[in-house]
Parts: C-alpha cells; sequence; structure tokens
C-alpha cells in the first residue's frame, strides 16, 4: 500500500534537508543532495523519513536518537519497520534502496 501525501506535507517532510524540486510535465521528483530519491521515500511515514534522512548522512543509532529527542532504542524500531516496509536488511541496502541503486 502507498500512502499519498499532499504536495505540502511533502515539502513539509523533507525542508530541512539540502534538496531540489525538478518538475517534469505532470511528475515532480525530489533531490537530496543532488541525487533523486526512489519512491520507496513515499512509502515510509514522516518519521522514519527523519530517521532515514540521518542515516543517509551516515549518523550513528546514538547520534540519530539525539537529533530526533527520542531513545536510542525507538530509533531501532523505527529502522526494524523501515526494513521491512522495503525489503532491506541493512544500512547499506537502505540508502542503496532509497536512492534506487543497485545493490550487488
Amino acid at each position: 500500500m502507498v500512502d499519498i501525501i499532499t504536495r505540502a506535507e511533502l515539502v513539509k517532510d523533507i525542508s530541512h534537508l539540502p534538496t531540489q524540486k525538478r518538475v517534469l510535465g505532470m511528475q515532480t521528483k525530489i533531490f537530496i543532495n543532488s541525487i533523486e530519491v526512489s519512491e520507496d521515500w513515499f512509502r515510509l511515514t514522516p518519521r522514519q523519513r527523519e530517521i532515514v534522512a540521518d542515516v543517509v548522512r551516515g549518523f550513528s543509532n546514538r547520534e540519530i536518537a539525539g537529533n530526533n529527542h527520542i531513545t536510542e532504542q525507538t530509533v531501532k524500531d523505527h529502522l526494524h519497520n523501515v526494513y521491512l516496509n522495503l525489503g532491506v536488511r541493512s544500512r547499506t541496502e537502505l540508502v542503496s534502496r532509497i536512492f534506487g541503486l543497485r545493490f550487488c
């Protein structure tokens, strides 16, 4: 199931990231650090997107917890749910999947 969010919700969710929007016809593409994110980004909840954005930046679970004012266990729970949702088993696979890269 794919969650449908409004453009305003999307912009709010990723507004703190260095992003660019490019509108091509009826499609809007989202870029983080000049890299286009895959459709999997939109399958995540807003909180999961915040956690994944910190994973992409290379933060540890402890750093992510501090940045988001949650416990380290809550970070682990969010990542567990993200992994299940996207069918990945590691941070490397997660980042590859979010950016639409093929993981070998």
